[in-house]
């Protein structure tokens, strides 16, 4: 009779937490709903009569609503006002009187611009194209950097090779104050070679997304720790079924790294959103064009709450802005007009 009694009371403990289990995990479910709403809003223009602009390759916005652009093809970078009127154009040669200036990203914040060259290494400038450095400061990053409102830069040493492979936080004029390795993953000779990746900062914590490696990583500069994210299982990523051989880069190495660029998925962004979410983008081109995939992770919960799919990718994230580049057909006078943005609104709701 005891032993019986036992037995029905564990079947009706069992049963009870299988029925808890059950409402916790469809607690969760519902809370992890959460979907990035695109509202297309108007267009950023950059009119001819004040700008004559090659091609579009960073874009950043000013404290003031500034709009700062790269032209790489050009070798120029512009500052606009909210109403496309030109306010400034960054010359180099008032740092290094006739040094090759080929800009390709750049980062804005109240007081300052900084602007990374081919070469590779930067310059710092007021944000009225004063310039503030020349080639010989210690402004070597690979990976776009970025600028915090309290002036310090941060940016991702790719050290091809033997070299290390870390994230590295400066001052204003570029000396190192903190640095941190990330560790290896199972592409990390393609991760380091291979255009892409992301990285964004919270604080002293930092998110990174290598170029073809399907992980997040946290680095955490305050207490030195690296969480590595695995968002394998959330998002279907295809990826190369081995790394790029480590060593010389010759022919062979270049023609593999591209067919792993035109054929498996690359990240192209990390963003943080309302200071909770972060948004991580990736595109996957191929012959017959290219599609995209949003994926966005809860820095509260600490989860991937969705994977979306898009037929087009957002250049850059600002805030809680999307900009979309588009780069328009010859005119009737074969003329070809100036690329502009068309801008959106990402909303970050739970179903």
């Amino acid at each position: 009779m005891i032993e019986q009694h036992y037995n029905s009371l564990s079947v009706k403990v069992f049963f009870a937490l299988i029925a808890t289990w059950l409402m916790i995990g469809s607690t969760r479910v519902c809370a992890q709903r959460l979907t990035a709403e695109v509202v297309e809003l108007d267009s950023l223009m950059f009119p001819e009569q004040e700008a004559l602009i090659g091609t579009i390759d960073d874009l950043d916005i000013g404290t003031d609503g500034d709009i700062f652009i790269v032209d790489r093809l050009g070798q120029q970078v512009f500052g606009f006002s909210k109403d496309g009127k030109l306010k400034v154009k960054v010359s180099p040669e008032v740092c290094d009187p006739g040094f090759s200036f080929t800009p390709w990203a750049l980062s804005v914040n109240r007081s300052y611009m900084f602007l990374q060259n081919d070469g590779p290494w930067g310059f710092l400038f007021h944000s009225d194209g004063r310039c503030l450095s020349n080639v010989d400061d210690n402004y070597l990053m690979l990976l776009k950097a970025g600028l915090t409102a309290n002036n310090r830069l941060f940016g991702i040493l790719r050290g091809f090779g033997e070299r290390p492979y870390k994230l590295v936080v400066a001052d204003i004029d570029g000396r190192t104050i903190k640095e941190m390795e990330i560790p290896d993953s199972d592409f990390t000779v393609a991760d380091k070679f291979i255009e892409g990746g992301g990285l964004a900062a919270k604080g002293d914590i930092y998110y990174f997304a290598p170029s073809v490696s399907p992980v997040l990583y946290e680095l955490n500069m305050e207490n030195n720790s690296v969480t590595k994210i695995d968002i394998s299982k959330k998002i279907n990523l295809d990826t190369p079924s081995e790394d790029l051989p480590a060593g010389d880069i010759n022919p062979a190495f270049v023609q593999q790294a591209s067919q792993i660029v035109l054929g498996r998925d690359i990240n192209r962004g990390v963003y943080i959103i309302e200071d909770k979410y972060l948004f991580v983008q990736y595109s996957h081109a191929s012959k017959t064009g290219g599609d995209w995939k949003w994926l966005i992770y809860d820095l509260e919960n600490e989860e991937v709450q969705t994977v979306q799919e898009s037929s087009f990718g957002l250049f850059r994230i600002i805030d809680d802005e999307g900009y979309r580049l588009i780069q328009p057909p010859l005119d009737n006078d074969n003329n070809l007009p100036n690329p502009y943005f068309k801008k959106y609104k990402l909303n970050i709701r739970s179903n």
